[in-house]
This record gives C-alpha cells, sequence and structure tokens, in this order.
C-alpha cells in the first residue's frame, strides 16, 4: 500500500487537533506525535537519548485553566514541555 507523505501529515494534524495524540517537540524543533492518556500532563524529555515521560498535571495548571475560564475562554489547552537528562543517561 502506498500512501503519501501528504496524507500522512494531514491526518497527524487532524488526530492532534482532535486531541487524539500529542506533539512533543525534538530538539532540532520537528513534531514527535505520541498517544497520551486523556487526564491533563505535560511532557518531560531527555535531551540525550529523547526519552519522554508524561508528568501528571499539577494543583497550579487548574488554577490556571479555571482563571483562563473566569475570563470567559473555552476549549482551553495548554502544555508544558521540560527537558532534561534522564537517569540512564546521567
Amino acid at each position: 500500500m502506498e500512501i503519501s507523505l501528504a496524507t500522512v501529515y494531514r491526518h497527524l494534524t487532524s488526530l492532534h487537533e482532535a486531541g487524539a495524540i500529542h506533539a512533543v517537540y525534538g530538539p532540532e524543533g520537528e513534531a514527535l506525535y505520541r498517544r497520551c492518556g486523556r487526564a491533563p500532563h505535560h511532557h518531560v524529555r531527555c535531551r540525550s537519548c529523547g526519552r519522554t515521560d508524561e508528568i501528571e498535571a499539577s494543583a497550579e495548571h487548574h488554577s490556571l485553566a479555571r482563571a483562563a475560564r473566569n475570563r470567559s475562554f473555552r476549549d482551553i489547552r495548554f502544555t508544558i514541555e521540560l527537558d532534561g537528562i534522564c537517569g540512564a543517561c546521567s
């Protein structure tokens, strides 16, 4: 089966916009897509090997979302990406 690269990117964009997959950005700015849980979370990525883990959203996350809703914003989305060196690489 052949499929064009444009079709792949179009579907990735649709899945990302629908919230079915999340984009984590690599060191060169490239989008790395992964399927994540639905609960609010953030990502931490190893600068050495690229390993990416999810971190549960904190109370601050919920507080910021509530503040945005109090200002009449809806469909609030935001991502915090952390990077560092994982235990296996350090």
